[in-house]
Parts: structure tokens; sequence; C-alpha cells
């Protein structure tokens, strides 16, 4: 798999590789034309054709990065959140992952179709509190009402999630 190198540089199997610069010049001196393994190998074909430069790869890198590590921190935080105010659907959770995966061992993406209640948990809180608190602008079809505001047909929308989660 294209993601395994990377997991194995992270993993300290090769403990020169830090999650900084180093990273990317880890892959750089591993790269091989024509046997790219993700992404960041595609980035240094283009750094090796002279359409990116180091620096843009390690700036796109890093921004992926802390993009990932970012929504992801969030939305685990506000699941607990939810959880701990909902001890019921916490029980029933953990119950369903006891069953499921045990407690030998980390859960796997196969798991996934056999808790279905922890997935529809998952859901629900992607759909009850965004990451991010606009979404993307719409743009009406038709002509509306909302609350008593007149939204003539082809009018530009923000929504914001904020009133959807008070």
């Amino acid at each position: 798999m294209p993601w395994e190198f990377a997991v194995s540089l992270l993993a300290g199997s090769h403990p020169q590789c830090m999650f900084d610069i180093n990273l990317l010049v880890c892959f750089q001196d591993t790269y091989e034309s024509g046997h790219e393994r993700g992404v960041i190998d595609q980035y240094i074909s283009q750094v090796k054709a002279g359409y990116l430069r180091d620096e843009d790869v390690y700036g796109l890198l890093t921004d992926y990065f802390v993009g990932g590590v970012e929504t992801t921190a969030t939305s685990l935080y506000g699941f607990l959140l939810v959880l701990l105010n909902n001890p019921k659907i916490q029980q029933r959770c953990q119950a369903e992952v006891d069953e499921v995966v045990g407690r030998d061992r980390c859960p796997r993406l196969s798991d996934r179709a056999s808790m279905p209640f922890s997935e529809a948990c998952v859901y629900e809180l992607l759909r009850y509190q965004s990451v991010l608190p606009i979404l993307i602008p719409r743009k009406t079809i038709v002509d509306t009402e909302l609350c008593g505001y007149k939204i003539p047909k082809d009018t530009w929308v923000s929504v914001t999630t904020l009133v959807h989660m008070m």
C-alpha cells in the first residue's frame, strides 16, 4: 500500500525521519521515478520536472497534515463531548465496539460494517456538529421564504452551522 512507507517512517523504523522537513527528505531519498508510492512522490516528480520547489511541497504537505489533524481532533473532541452528555449512547457504542473488536486489538476498517450503531453515531455527529462553522455558499433555485425573510431565486446564501448547533 502507498501509505505503508509513510507509516513505517512515522512509526520509528527510520529514526532519522521526523514529522517535519526530514520526512520530505526521506521520501526524496527513496523516490524512484515511475514507481510513485502516493501523493508525496507525485509532488516530488513535479519538483524534479521543475514545476514545483521543495518549499512548495513542504507547504502543501504541512497544510494537509495540519488540516487533517485539526479537523480529526476537533471531530473526536466533539464526539467525546456528545458521548459524555449521553451516557446511554456511550454505553451502547462501547458495548458494540467490545462485541465486534474486543479489547485485544485496534478497530479495523473492515469492522465498520459490523458496527452500525457506532457508525450512525459518527454520521450523526458530523451532521450535527460541523468542523467548519460556515458551509459552502449555495444559490437558491426558487423564490423562498425563511423565518419571514424573502429570498429571491438565484440569490447566493451562506449557511452557518452554528445556529443548528445551538
